[in-house]
Parts: C-alpha cells; structure tokens; sequence
C-alpha cells in the first residue's frame, strides 16, 4: 500500500531548477532514503512534502488526501507530517519539557503524561525535562527534536541529514535507535541524506537524486548492484569499470572471461564490479602466461593499520583494445603482498552490464 505519492514535483529557484518532475511513490510504514550528492535536490524535495515550500508544478497525495495540487494547498501544521532537521532547530529559550510539548494543546490534562512517554521512547531520562538546549549534547538534542516531531502523532516522519552533525559512533547508534523506534510505531519515514552507507543502511526503499531529478529508485541491495549508470555505481561505493565484448552473457575483457547479468546482450559494453566481488591469491610467477586471463600483477600497495589497499594490473587481452584496467581492493593487512607479486584473480557473482 502507498501513502505518500508524488506526481510531476519541479520547483525552481530563478535560474536553477532544483527539483525537476520528480515523479515517486513511498510505502507505507516504510523507510525510505533519499540520497544524492550537496545540491542535488533531496532537500528542497522533503521541504516540499512538509509543505516550508510551494512546488511550480506538481502534486502531492498523502493517504488519498492531496496535500498541493494546482488548486489546493494545506499548509504544513496540517499535513500530519513531523520533520526532525539536521541541526535539530530546539527552541533555545524553552526547556525540554516545553520544546518537546510545543506541539500539544497545553490545557489538555494529559499533557505532561504524553511528554513523560515520549522521553520514555526516545531513551532520555525524566531529569532532563527543565534543562535547555544549550545543556544537552548534540545527540540528546536530536533525541529532544524526534520526540517533538512525534508529539502529534505523525503518518510521516521526514528527516534531514538529522545524524550529519554527530560523531561517527554516536551516528551509527542513532541511527539505529530512530529506525528502531519509528518502525515500531509504524510510522512511514523518508530520510535525506548524501552520505551512501547511512543510506544503505537505513533504507528499505532508496531513490538516487541527481541535478533535481530522480535517477533510480529500488531495493537498496538491487541498486547498489545495479546501478543505471557509472555515476550513480560510484556515488554508492567503490566500483570497478572494465570495458568489454559480450557474446551469450559472457563478457571478454582484459579481466578475462566472466559471467555478466546481460545474457542477451552482444558487441561493445562497459562493466561494472564491486571489489568485494573479487578474491585474490598469490601465485608463483613461473605459472602465469599471457594466456592465464585469471592472473593479475600488484602494482601499488598502501598501508592502512587493519588494512591494505592494493592496486592489481590485470594481462591485457585487447577486448576491446585499450588501456588495461587497474583493480583497487582494500585487503587485510594481514595478507601481505608487495608490489610486483602475481595474484590469481576470481570473479564471485556477475558483472553489471551498465546502459
């Protein structure tokens, strides 16, 4: 079932087009990212759906009610929509108690009970409801915004970049804890973020913005192995590039032949590979022959602590004729290998045929 469907969305701002006919459909009780490198779009699309901007075209449904068509307009306190922002934009001026109530109608008599069960879901103790802002950390203060945007029970939750300004291993927890907590309400959410791992992650549902467009929306797994083009394969991870000649799903390619997602396809075609995809072990040098296309030389190799980054230089076989590949894979450190040592080289999977 869908809850939140958007037609044919474009906003533009004098000459710049920052959202141009986007066009989505997100699950309910789903989570959703939305990812994309500064500009993309992605903000000003969830800032449309909040309803803090006014589209130049398009239309927005939540659950069969149309929020902003060319007629309508319901502004965004009515929309049932809660929005956490990346900064957490607390009252500065107010207590706890009081950003986290901002939303509640303050004669109702169960005021400070539902107060004292949204700190209770968030994890913050009950001790920190008469401090202001300025004396939380910046992971309290996000927990203090989602337990306001939640106040008013929401169908959908919209968060912006809400983890980008915390330390690494506090991100990684919060992100898991409001996943957790938001799933569990049941509540719908669509996350923005630039950051791919957070994304992947995160999402069940993803969608790839580029230049104010949607570029590919899907399963996160299907994407990241799918990609459409070279420029989303490597905004979403590291990505080897190899140009190929495909005939009956197999790809030849100075890699050698490997199995390709494309059975259909024949001629000329750039591949894609995840490094994760290939499995690397020494050989002796006397075994490898230009006519060994499993064989691979080091021909950099740079020190990381855990890890190693190691830089192979397959044979190369002219199909297509060109310039041989370079194959980046990040090792353990623990498998020591120096530079000009022949490694054999195993493809796991298929190779994406791109375009």
């Amino acid at each position: 079932m869908t809850l939140l469907t958007i037609s044919h969305l474009s906003k533009r701002y004098g000459e710049t087009e920052a959202v141009r006919g986007v066009d989505l459909e997100i699950p309910a009780g789903s989570r959703t990212a939305v990812v994309g490198s500064s500009g993309c779009g992605k903000t000003t699309l969830l800032r449309l759906i909040a309803g803090f901007e006014t589209p130049d075209q398009g239309k927005i449904v939540l659950g069969g009610t149309t929020l902003i068509d060319e007629t309508i307009f319901i502004p965004a306190h009515r929309r049932s929509i809660g929005y956490v922002a990346q900064e957490g934009a607390l009252f500065p001026h107010l207590t706890v108690a009081a950003n986290v109530g901002f939303g509640l109608d303050r004669k109702a008599p169960d005021r400070q009970k539902r107060v004292a069960e949204l700190m209770e879901r968030v994890e913050l103790p009950l001790s920190m409801l008469d401090r202001r802002p300025h004396e939380l950390s910046g992971g309290q203060q996000q927990r203090v915004a989602l337990a306001r945007a939640l106040a008013r029970r929401p169908r959908l939750m919209l968060l912006d970049e809400p983890f980008s300004a915390l330390d690494a291993g506090l991100r990684e927890s919060m992100r898991e804890m409001v996943g957790t907590l938001l799933s569990k309400a049941g509540i719908t959410t669509v996350l923005v973020t630039h950051d791919q791992a957070e994304a992947l992650s995160f999402a069940e549902h993803l969608v790839v913005m580029r230049d104010g467009a949607v570029i590919q929306t899907g399963a996160p797994q299907q994407i990241y192995l799918k990609p459409a083009d070279a420029i989303t394969a490597s905004f979403l991870g590291e990505a080897i590039f190899l140009d190929a000649e495909l005939a009956d799903g197999v790809a030849l390619c100075d890699f050698g032949r490997i199995q390709t997602n494309a059975p259909g396809r024949h001629g000329r075609a750039r591949l894609m590979l995840r490094p994760e995809q290939i499995q690397m072990v020494p050989i002796d040098p006397d075994t490898v022959s230009d006519q060994w296309t499993t064989s691979g030389r080091v021909v950099s190799r740079a020190y990381r602590g855990p890890t190693c980054r190691v830089v192979v230089q397959p044979p190369s076989r002219g199909y297509p004729a060109g310039p041989r590949a370079e194959i980046s894979l990040v090792t353990s450190s623990l498998f020591t290998l120096e530079v000009g040592a022949f490694v054999r080289l195993a493809v796991n999977g298929t190779a994406h045929v791109l375009g």
